[in-house]
């Protein structure tokens, strides 16, 4: 497998647009690649990430800009299951891989027990000469959760809180930017809250980057009910729905 050639997990959050922002110099970045529900929403948490009809924009953002730079580019969405997602994704992962030449999976993982990261090395993928690499989890783990976040809000990441999980994060932040006021309010409103969001507490979505030539505007949008993630565990989350945007050219 070709290592220098990469697909990248795209969510459209904040972790695995770090991911890509710190790698396109170094790697081909041949894939960007979402994992969807039958609705065509974005999975990779027990919770929702982006709507179908923004990620597909943000997607289409990314790979003009990357093209741009000389890469060639391809954008593409797999289905997964419900009911057993990692090694499904695993599976469809090494067929996409072998298929394409590509020795090298980017993700944005940070450092959770369950991340995908570690879910697919355990499975034993570098056998088939892919290894998976994850610089957002690099910056994580060498800087801490604050620094990290604060990383990206110094690079000028336009970083929207969309979802939130109940009792960890309320309502009235979902459609706010994380920026350094927020911060300051989550330290005085907030006990005991890991501001990365590494355990789920909330999703976030990027709007803009420093790679990026256009950003997305969000007009306007709709809060969710509390409603259970795609695994139904228990956790609730409330949602950004219902996105009105629009794209605009930087100056």
């Amino acid at each position: 497998m070709n290592q220098n050639k990469a697909v990248v997990l795209f969510s459209g959050g904040k972790d695995s647009v770090y991911s890509l922002e710190k790698a396109y110099e170094e790697y081909e970045i041949a894939l960007l690649l979402t994992c969807t529900d039958e609705s065509g929403e974005t999975i990779y948490t027990d919770g929702y990430e982006a709507p179908h009809q923004i990620m597909k924009s943000l997607s289409q953002l990314y790979q003009k800009a990357l093209i741009k730079k000389g890469h060639k580019t391809d954008i593409k969405s797999i289905k997964t299951s419900k009911t057993n997602t990692v090694n499904n994704l695993y599976e469809k992962l090494v067929e996409l891989c072998k298929k394409n030449d590509i020795g090298t999976i980017i993700t944005g993982d940070l450092n959770h027990p369950d991340g995908l990261d570690k879910a697919l090395t355990s499975r034993g993928i570098e056998k088939f000469g892919i290894k998976v690499i994850s610089p957002a989890g690099d910056h994580f783990k060498t800087h801490g959760s604050l620094q990290y976040i604060k990383t990206l809000i110094e690079l000028d990441f336009g970083i929207k809180i969309i979802g939130a999980r109940k009792n960890d994060l309320p309502k009235k932040y979902i459609g706010q930017t994380l920026n350094h006021n927020l911060l300051k309010k989550w330290s005085k409103e907030l006990e005991n809250f890991d501001v990365s969001g590494e355990d789920g507490e909330y999703q976030s979505l990027i709007l803009d980057s420093p790679l990026l030539r256009e950003y997305i505007k969000v007009r306007e949008y709709k809060i969710s009910p509390y409603e259970k993630g795609r695994d139904n565990k228990n956790h609730l989350y409330s949602r950004m729905i219902d996105i009105d945007f629009k794209i605009i050219e930087k100056p």
